[in-house]
């Protein structure tokens, strides 16, 4: 599958449609457990979902959330994404019932992969 964003690009676009979301929208309990890891852990959440891409360019299925998605959700629970006791397996527990995650995965990951992605990234991360 060919990629529009690099990985950085990527987890930018992420973190500033879910900040954004987290302000303007009604989040889940979930989304604001996460969100608040996400922003204290912020270095290493980026780094598991740039790590999240790998693959991607092989990968053949229909949506790229399918791999990305699962590859990003599977990190927390199969290595410490946040080098603190328990907060990785919080993080994944709660990703299993948050919403606006999902939401703002699913727009960076078609942004990702679509030729319209760089002018939504643009947009949404202000460069």
């Amino acid at each position: 599958m060919k990629t529009y964003l690099t990985p950085a690009q990527f987890s930018r676009l992420f973190y500033k449609a879910y900040e954004h979301q987290m302000h303007t929208a009604n989040p889940s309990v979930s989304d604001r457990v996460i969100w608040s890891m996400f922003k204290e852990y912020k270095n290493d959440v980026k780094a598991a979902l740039e790590c999240a891409l790998h693959g991607i360019e092989d990968f053949t299925g229909p949506k790229p959330i399918e791999l990305i998605g699962y590859q990003f959700h599977k990190s927390f629970r199969q290595t410490d994404v946040i080098d603190s006791p328990h907060i990785s397996g919080i993080v994944w527990i709660c990703l299993q019932d948050a919403p606006i995650f999902w939401e703002c995965m699913e727009l960076a990951c078609h942004a990702l992969v679509n030729e319209t992605g760089r002018s939504v990234y643009k947009e949404i991360a202000f460069e």
